[in-house]
């Protein structure tokens, strides 16, 4: 999904969101940016919401 929001972009045409998990030493993290890029979000799994 991320790949086809990128490639969208690029085609000017409408995007989704970007949504990534990582692993860290602290536990499991969320990053999302917002589909027109105007905000980046850093979240825990608890604090997420769909």
């Amino acid at each position: 999904m991320n790949d086809a929001a990128i490639e969208a972009e690029r085609d000017g045409g409408c995007t989704d969101r970007l949504f990534s998990a990582y692993e860290t030493d602290f536990g499991r993290i969320y990053i999302i940016t917002e589909y027109d890029r105007s905000a980046t979000t850093v979240l825990l799994p608890e604090e997420y919401r769909a």
